[in-house]
């Protein structure tokens, strides 16, 4: 019979051990707008892995807003976070494993001069 202390001592050990393999939540925001600041309905945010080749795709509401996520465990490599929608230039920024990012992107049209721009803040 294991006395009261080395039963705690276990216990501690087995939720260090179980925390350490766990996976966590990444989780991405985005407000998307044209130049004028129009909202941009169906605007595709893709988060992809370099590493494991996950994608996850979400679409903006009427709003312009849109969330997507994904996992990602210890010694996780950058995200890529790309915006875009059909007569657009994209949006890609590279994000590194956080729990969350809130964006704001303005998407350029694909006959403008300009580039696409946004930012993205924990």
């Amino acid at each position: 019979m294991l006395n009261r202390p080395t039963v705690v001592r276990v216990v501690v050990l087995l939720m260090t051990v179980a925390a350490g393999g766990c996976d966590a939540y990444m989780r991405v925001s985005a407000v998307v707008t044209d130049s004028g600041g129009a909202p941009l309905k169906g605007a595709a945010i893709v988060l992809s892995t370099k590493d494991d080749g996950i994608d996850h795709v979400s679409y903006t509401d009427a709003a312009g807003v849109g969330e997507g996520g994904l996992t990602y465990g210890p010694g996780s490599q950058p995200r890529l976070l790309t915006i875009g929608i059909t007569g657009y230039k994209t949006f890609t920024v590279t994000l590194e494993p956080n729990h969350k990012y809130s964006c704001t992107v303005q998407l350029a049209r694909e006959i403008d001069t300009n580039s696409s721009s946004g930012r993205c803040s924990q």
